[in-house]
């Protein structure tokens, strides 16, 4: 019972009527395994928090996209193949 107010406490849940007190304490006290549909919940949460955030601002993209326009513009490019060969001889 400490635990369940500990829960309610940290997360501040307002249990607001019978069903939702119901729902609450069924999903903490019964042994059920989680269907699909909280399995792909699960899994989307745990890549998202795997993802870093972004290492740029805006700005500091919106500079580098246009630098990559630019050596698009002076022919500073090379194939994808280009790349692959060049990184073999490291």
């Amino acid at each position: 019972m400490e635990k369940i107010k500990e829960i309610i406490s940290e997360n501040e849940q307002i249990i607001t009527s019978r069903q939702d007190s119901k729902i609450f304490f069924d999903a903490i006290f019964q042994k059920t395994k989680p269907n699909s549909e909280l399995k792909k919940a699960a899994s989307e949460y745990n890549h998202i928090q795997k993802v870093p955030p972004c290492q740029f601002t805006v700005e500091q993209l919106k500079n580098e996209i246009n630098k990559s326009l630019e050596d698009i513009k002076q022919n500073r490019i090379i194939s994808q193949n280009q790349l692959e060969n060049e990184m073999a001889l490291w």
